[in-house]
């Protein structure tokens, strides 16, 4: 959390996130260390509960330190590219998250996403 650009606490948080599903997934098929199904294991939730609160902690020391906390530094042109399928109004049918599917569009979450 002591990193004070966007894209090295990115690389970090990565490489945690990342560690724990292969940790926890092991070598088995059906486990959190495979893509396809990493999502079906419970604590899935619970990991990326966790993901999501660092990144919150992490921009809200951005604002104590009046730095920016809602913009990239590298990776610029990945960022504004749409996620799919959550762009797609035929796959995905929540209006929020296809207004909001490019990740440059989501640093600020709890303005565009309540939360």
């Amino acid at each position: 959390l002591e990193q004070t650009s966007f894209c090295d606490f990115e690389i970090q948080l990565e490489i945690v996130h990342n560690a724990l599903h292969s940790w926890l997934g092991g070598r088995g098929t059906y486990s959190m260390s495979n893509l396809d199904y990493s999502a079906y294991d419970p604590v899935f939730f619970l990991h990326h509960a966790n993901t999501d609160r660092i990144w919150a902690i992490w921009q809200a020391l951005q604002r104590e330190r009046h730095l920016s906390f809602e913009a990239s530094d590298c990776a610029l042109n990945l960022m504004r590219q749409p996620l799919h399928p959550f762009d797609d109004q035929t796959q995905n049918q929540f209006d929020v998250t296809v207004k909001y599917s490019r990740p440059v569009d989501v640093f600020d979450y709890s303005d565009h996403l309540d939360y």
